[in-house]
This record gives C-alpha cells, structure tokens and sequence, in this order.
C-alpha cells in the first residue's frame, strides 16, 4: 500500500463510522421521543451500525 491508498482509506474510516455513529444516535433520540416508530427505526439503526462497524473494519 502507498501512502495515498493509506490516505484514502483513513478518511474513508473516518467519514464512514462518523456517519454510522450520527445514525446511531439519530435513531435512539427519534426512539426515545416516539417509541412506535420500532421498525422503521430498527431498520435505520442496523444501516447506521452498519456503516459504523464498516468505517472500524477498513482503518489502516
């Protein structure tokens, strides 16, 4: 790997589990104001976690 595909992906990580983590936590304020929205919410909540765990996996 050279330092530009090292680069690349360090900010890859970074965009992609900030942005799980903001769904993450978009998800639990919207559940703890309206506990109805459950799949809904769910469904987001696993794309967020998701994301999240992807921006973990692909750190340098």
């Amino acid at each position: 790997m050279d330092e530009k595909d090292i680069r690349y992906r360090k900010r890859l990580s970074i965009a992609s589990s900030s942005l799980g983590m903001a769904i993450i936590v978009g998800c639990v304020i919207s559940w703890l104001d309206d506990p109805v929205l459950g799949e809904v919410t769910l469904g987001i909540f696993i794309v967020g976690l998701g994301l999240f765990c992807y921006g973990l996996w692909k750190a340098p």
